[in-house]
């Protein structure tokens, strides 16, 4: 009777190990870095997408690389992508900056766009690979390119398909920021001198 007893608690035991792996597995995080890189910017993605949660829309072709921040946009690489729409929770833009293209890309093509839902990965993409790539914006800054700073947490899917993306705008270095102080301190000193020449 012990030896049933234990074996029914090992089984039960074996199934839920089962159950808590393919949990863990079954969702995905694609996390996207925008950050400062000499006098560059780059922004890089890697991780990987749980498909489940989404519609399939169509399979095409991912051209015109760049970022579009006030409307949560950006698109990584070219080549042929399936696209799926889907309602993503989470902020509506990134920054009032518009679209900037890129000046070279590398890696998986990928497009992400709030305003529509939309979201494009490698064609044949499955659920849960692996995939990365980025783009840099040569003599760019975080300020340039119209981002604001932080944190940005999309969320889709539900139960197991539930998964995320996962935005961070890197602080701008100091040098970028004292580039940009001195800038306004010009521009302020020259209106003080237009009014008093006009006194």
């Amino acid at each position: 009777m012990k030896t049933k007893s234990f074996i029914h608690k090992s089984a039960l035991l074996g199934a839920l190990a089962v159950a808590a792996v393919v949990t863990q597995t079954a969702s995905a995080t694609m996390l996207i870095t925008v950050s400062e890189v000499g006098a560059n910017v780059v922004v890089a993605e890697s991780g990987s997408i749980n498909l489940g949660g989404l519609i399939f829309v169509a399979t095409g072709t991912l051209t015109g690389t760049g970022l579009a921040p006030y409307d949560g946009g950006l698109v990584i690489g070219s080549g042929l992508v399936d696209s799926y729409t889907g309602t993503f929770t989470g902020p509506s833009s990134w920054g009032s900056g518009l679209y900037t293209p890129a000046d070279s890309s590398a890696g998986s093509s990928s497009d992400f766009l709030v305003s529509i839902a939309s979201l494009s990965v490698p064609q044949g993409y499955t659920s849960g690979t692996q995939f990365s790539g980025s783009d840099t914006f040569n003599n760019a800054s975080i300020f340039l390119l119209g981002l604001d700073p932080g944190s940005y947490v999309y969320t889709f899917g539900s139960g197991p398909n539930a998964d995320s993306i996962v935005i961070n705008v890197a602080a701008p270095e100091p040098a970028t920021l004292t580039l940009f102080a001195v800038g306004i301190a010009g521009l302020l000193l020259a209106g003080r001198k237009r009014t008093k020449g006009r006194a």
